[in-house]
């Protein structure tokens, strides 16, 4: 698909990352000497068009592959093709034992309709709820889904836990909703992260519960007991 040229000012002033594959040749079994001569095999698929088989030297998908994740955008260009066009990692094959990467496959995608992916959150700032109180910051959520463009996909979704300030604070869907130019599919009340107190009390409460129960239960063995004495001399009295 060939972009027009706001598309091009688009990419220009976005920090994309940029892949040029060759046309692959070598298919099925002979694969295996491909990845040997140091090319991973790929396939570029979607848009309706079929399914085209390139490869790419495996130092550059590795390099490659440090930088970006399934929901970067990424600009392609064949060899001897004029044309770009922008993709999203679809699948990686790996080897079992090794993880090598053994196959990638990249998915087309139109500029001007919105894409449905995950999107990695991370966190920033400090939580005073944690440094002060001693509270556990816990992140229920390490993926949102989202619904946007494919070049106004956000490389993260940043969280800054600075506000949380007290045990039992947290920060839903709905807080970060407004602060980016996408459609969060999630739940609006799901939690992302939240505050929760210190494992320690819990456990000394817990610890001081158990106290309390082992006593109650000897407190209940020394009453029967005592009950039985009395019965005893009880019957000695009546003889």
């Amino acid at each position: 698909m060939k972009l027009n040229s706001l598309e091009r000012i688009i990419l220009e002033t976005k920090d994309l990352h940029n892949l040029t594959l060759d046309k692959r040749i070598i298919d099925g079994k002979n694969v295996k000497k491909l990845r040997r001569s140091g090319f991973i095999p790929a396939n570029i698929f979607g848009l309706n068009s079929e399914s085209e088989s390139v490869q790419i030297e495996s130092s550059v998908l590795t390099e490659t592959l440090k930088k970006v994740q399934k929901s970067t955008p990424i600009l392609i260009q064949k060899k001897g093709d004029s044309d770009n066009v922008v993709c999203f990692i679809e699948e990686i094959q790996r080897h079992p034992i090794t993880e090598e990467v053994l196959h990638i496959s990249f998915k087309k995608v139109d500029t001007k309709k919105p894409i449905k992916l995950s999107i990695y959150t991370s966190i920033t700032g400090e939580a005073p709820g944690v440094k002060n109180l001693g509270g556990i910051l816990l992140q229920p959520m390490n993926y949102l889904s989202i619904k946007t463009l494919p070049l106004e996909v956000p490389s993260s979704i940043v969280i800054d836990i600075s506000s949380l300030e007290e045990i039992g604070n947290s920060i839903s869907v709905k807080d970060i909703a407004e602060k980016y130019n996408c459609e969060f599919l999630d739940e609006p009340s799901s939690t992302i992260v939240r505050i929760v107190p210190p494992r320690i009390e819990e456990e000394a409460e817990e610890e001081v519960d158990d106290e309390l129960e082992g006593e109650e239960g000897m407190e209940t063995d020394e009453e029967g007991i005592t009950e039985s004495e009395d019965s005893s001399e009880n019957q000695d009295t009546t003889e």
